[in-house]
């Protein structure tokens, strides 16, 4: 019988509104073997995740081709700085397996008419004035912290 803690995972849409979520989001569209290679190796991370030894509930999960999603619960553990660490870790292994970068915070996805774009921070003003982009453009603001705010500000009118 094992002693080592585990995380129960879930669905992300079953856990709390208070969750917390971590968000990555890659620098381009994942294909579709890729995309499965990491939401398989993602539930098997979150399924082994600790903090402290105890165990968490915790969901991870892709979206829209690009977007690596992890939220837990902290209600039984919070979410320590080892832990997390360790998240990171997996996300840059995965990373360094398929030759993508989660880690470019200065590239934005905004979706317009049903297709989605990237562009840098600095691109913005361009897209702005040549009208590519617009106060009702649709952005993926990665800096959401709970489940209630990914639920309802992710993505957000620009």
């Amino acid at each position: 019988m094992s002693t080592q803690p585990s995380t129960t995972v879930t669905s992300w849409q079953d856990l709390p509104d208070h969750a917390r979520v971590w968000i990555y989001q890659g620098n381009r569209t994942l294909t579709p073997s890729e995309e499965e290679m990491l939401l398989k190796k993602g539930k098997e991370f979150v399924s082994g995740w600790a903090s402290h030894g105890q165990e968490m509930t915790a969901a991870f999960e892709v979206f829209h081709n690009r977007f690596a999603v992890i939220m837990a619960d902290e209600n039984k553990a919070m979410a320590s700085g080892c832990s997390i660490d360790s998240s990171v870790h997996f996300i840059q292994q995965i990373q360094q397996e398929i030759g993508i970068d989660f880690f470019d915070r200065m590239r934005l996805v905004y979706k317009v008419d049903g297709d989605f774009h990237d562009c840098t921070l600095a691109e913005i003003p361009a897209l702005v004035t040549a009208g590519q982009v617009t106060p009702d453009t649709l952005m993926f603001d990665n800096l959401v912290a709970v489940k209630s705010d990914f639920a309802k500000s992710w993505p957000r009118p620009m």
